[in-house]
């Protein structure tokens, strides 16, 4: 992952950033987008971010002032972290993950989903988490390489239109040149055969979620 943006859902430790202590893994540190009360989550998780932006409608705290800083206006088109996803593609970033996404209000963590597909769509990658939930979206003609997780299950969901041609090997339920429509949620919980499961598909766009079994 290139970039990581720190929205401001429920705070996460992410293990796909391999935060031990509070403390990042500098070998792999990305490139660290804040996005308003998502700067409080990266006080609490101990990183340092290289940005900092919002409207700041819900983080009220004090800012630092040797981080670069955006003020965004309250009414606007975007989301603060939609935003995020913007500025994390025009510094030329092509793989951008979403943490703390989720929890809280249902429409923040609907409109971060959408922010995530935004970045799979505009820069070629895109993924969220949070609440140990892990979110990848995959596009026609890339191949998702899935490694079992313990405790975990994942489904594979259509996200917009149908997705077809889908292919899914290493697990337990497999299909090959299927049609996933998004009405209907037959890719719901499924768990690893081998030691990674394979996704690919031919049209589309399908949305994979990781989630604890318990």
């Amino acid at each position: 992952m290139d970039c990581l943006i720190v929205a401001g859902g429920e705070c996460e430790k992410d293990p796909l950033w391999n935060f031990e202590n509070g403390k990042e893994n500098q070998e792999k540190r990305p490139y660290i987008i804040a996005c308003d009360r998502g700067y409080e989550n990266c006080k609490t998780l101990g990183i340092r971010p290289d940005f900092i932006l919002g409207d700041f409608d819900s983080y009220k705290g004090e800012l630092p002032t040797d981080i670069p800083v955006k003020h965004l206006p309250v009414m606007k088109d975007d989301s603060d972290t939609n935003a995020a996803v913007r500025h994390a593609i025009s510094l030329g970033y092509h793989k951008i993950h979403i943490c703390c996404a989720l929890g809280g209000r249902f429409d923040h963590s609907y409109a971060n989903l959408q922010s995530a597909y935004f970045a799979a769509k505009e820069a070629g990658g895109g993924s969220l988490s949070g609440n140990d939930t892990f979110i990848h979206f995959v596009k026609a003609g890339e191949t998702l390489e899935l490694p079992s997780r313990e405790g975990f299950l994942f489904s594979v969901f259509s996200f917009g239109e149908a997705a077809r041609g889908v292919t899914i090997r290493g697990a337990l339920y497999e299909v090959t040149d299927f049609t996933m429509e998004q009405f209907y949620p037959i890719g719901t919980s499924n768990n690893w055969k081998e030691e990674t499961a394979v996704i690919t598909l031919t049209a589309g766009v399908l949305m994979v979620v990781e989630s604890k079994e318990n």
